[in-house]
């Protein structure tokens, strides 16, 4: 309205008594040209009708999407219930009415485009399809030209991608050995032995110790413990959202120019440029080894260099690039997930007898990880359900399957999507949903322990397992690449914390409550858990 109301005025006034005819023209035609670039960027809409919920934009936007969810929910009653985001608000809400909306479409408005949030009995269908990938919804969210998080033409993850799978299918014996090493020094660090219930904030020394832990396998553990390393692997994720969320709120047009005043892309541009310096050395060195013909180091950034294009092997940029993606990917969802866990364990103690004597019994009494091994791993399978469990109730995204469509899709129901459509599925609702589980919103720690035992289900029930009514790692063709890693050193982690310390919450403290941000529930960074070295009186 205030560039038509500006039009107007300079259309109907007296130009050789108020502006130049020049002038008027000029600021005539700039009022056109943003009024076209506004219009032309608008979001599309969907061109058939389902429940729709708008999220204002910002940062900070998902507090008050609750408000927005509430009034239209008052206004055009349950069936348009939404179940999108885990506020807390929303919670009754959400589970006394997310079933009546399970088995309909209905979309969103995020920051970055119109989610269509779909059916669950499409999830299978959609999970493998050529048109439906993470490409076209990645580079909308988080905007990779800007925040340097991958790149546009998908050599990023042509690269990583088959390079992580290497690392978990030829190398994991090896990297089972680094993990151990690392996640035994990095909570000597942070954590140390107090004799006395010591307070530790767990997201906060978490990332630290999960930081130094892939940065082993990665970069070699003598880079991955140095400050440097650490604290870009560790800024760039929290970075990259926040400039992602910023320019999100200007047009596409103006963000190339908007790029320069906000502060959060400077930070990422600093974040790369510092990896640029850290890792050049590492990157110049290996290139002469493989000139030479000399033996290369086997970790994950080798590895990455063995599957870029050639001519991009020995490419600094691209390659600090790839180790800001790998740090983001390793670094942060694997902390906040063990955070959960550390949090569900303190506040259940009966657990913990139980998983120290599955420990015990693989490492055979042993109270080190020396002995821990990747099939040692594979036994423990109350820790494993624990953890399923924990992320069964904690995702860290209450949605998840995010896709964007390269090409328009008919589905089993006729039903057709139209190219350019962003989808994804309700994963919490689907993981607290009786259909799936048997008193779903009862914490059972050992549930899939149980579940495994019948026959045919040894794999599905599975921390890594992803399935409809499980997807804290995704699913389909593109679950999340590295998250057998993320399962390898969260256990680790887990089982020197549960075989060498005691661990409780502060006196008439129950589970924390998760806290709302952006597209889920996090863990409360304000919350400690009391440490102090088992077997203290």
């Amino acid at each position: 309205m205030a560039v038509h109301s500006l039009m107007a005025k300079f259309l109907a006034s007296d130009a050789s008594s108020k502006l130049p005819a020049g002038t008027a023209l000029v600021a005539a035609m700039t009022g056109l040209i943003v009024f076209l670039g506004w219009f032309v960027t608008q979001k599309w809409q969907y061109p058939y009708k389902e429940p729709y919920f708008r999220q204002p934009h910002g940062v900070a936007a998902a507090p008050h999407l609750e408000k927005t969810i509430m009034d239209n929910y008052e206004r055009v009653g349950k069936k348009f219930t939404p179940i999108i985001f885990g506020s807390q608000r929303s919670k009754s809400l959400l589970e006394s009415i997310s079933l009546q909306l399970k088995n309909r479409f209905y979309r969103v408005e995020q920051p970055h485009a119109d989610v269509l949030i779909i059916p669950p009995k499409f999830v299978d269908e959609l999970k493998t399809h050529p048109h439906a990938t993470f490409k076209p919804e990645g580079d909308v969210r988080f905007l990779p030209q800007y925040t340097y998080m991958g790149t546009l033409d998908g050599s990023a993850d042509a690269a990583i991608i088959p390079a992580v799978r290497d690392v978990f299918t030829k190398h994991l014996a090896r990297i089972v050995e680094l993990m151990r090493n690392e996640a035994a020094l990095g909570i000597e660090i942070h954590i140390r032995h107090p004799e006395e219930w010591t307070p530790i904030l767990p997201v906060q020394t978490m990332v630290q110790i999960v930081a130094q832990v892939a940065g082993a396998y990665v970069v070699g553990p003598d880079l991955a413990r140095t400050p440097d390393f650490l604290e870009c692997s560790i800024t760039f994720t929290s970075n990259c959202f926040d400039a992602a969320a910023a320019l999100l709120q200007y047009p596409i047009w103006l963000r190339p120019l908007m790029q320069y005043f906000t502060p959060a892309i400077s930070r990422c541009r600093d974040s790369y440029l510092k990896m640029r310096d850290i890792i050049k050395p590492l990157i110049d060195e290996r290139m002469q080894l493989a000139a030479s013909g000399k033996p290369i180091p086997r970790d994950l950034l080798a590895l990455v260099m063995e599957y870029s294009p050639p001519h991009l092997r020995g490419d600094i940029d691209f390659q600090a690039r790839n180790q800001l993606i790998i740090g983001m990917a390793s670094t942060h969802t694997t902390s906040m997930t063990l955070t959960n866990a550390l949090f569900d364990l303190a506040a259940r103690p009966e657990y913990i007898e139980p998983l120290r004597e599955e420990i015990s019994s693989v490492l055979d009494g042993d109270r080190t990880i020396g002995s821990l091994s990747k099939n040692g791993l594979l036994k423990l399978r109350k820790l494993d359900s624990f953890l399923k469990e924990s992320a069964r109730f904690s995702p860290l995204n209450t949605t998840s399957f995010a896709r964007g469509l390269s090409a328009p899709i008919t589905l089993s129901d006729g039903t057709v999507l139209p190219r350019g459509t962003h989808l994804a599925a309700a994963a919490k609702p689907l993981s607290l949903d009786i259909e799936y589980y048997d008193q779903p919103k009862v914490f059972d720690g050992f549930r899939f322990a149980r579940l495994r035992e019948k026959t045919g289900n040894a794999d599905r029930y599975q921390f890594v397992s992803t399935t409809v009514e499980a997807m804290h790692f995704g699913h389909g063709k593109h679950a999340c690449p590295g998250r057998h890693l993320a399962d390898q050193q969260i256990k680790i982690i887990m089982i020197h914390i549960i075989q060498n310390y005691d661990i409780r919450l502060r006196d008439g403290e129950g589970r924390p409550e998760n806290q709302v941000m952006a597209n889920g529930p996090h863990p409360d960074l304000s919350i400690p858990i009391l440490f102090r070295k088992r077997g203290v009186a």
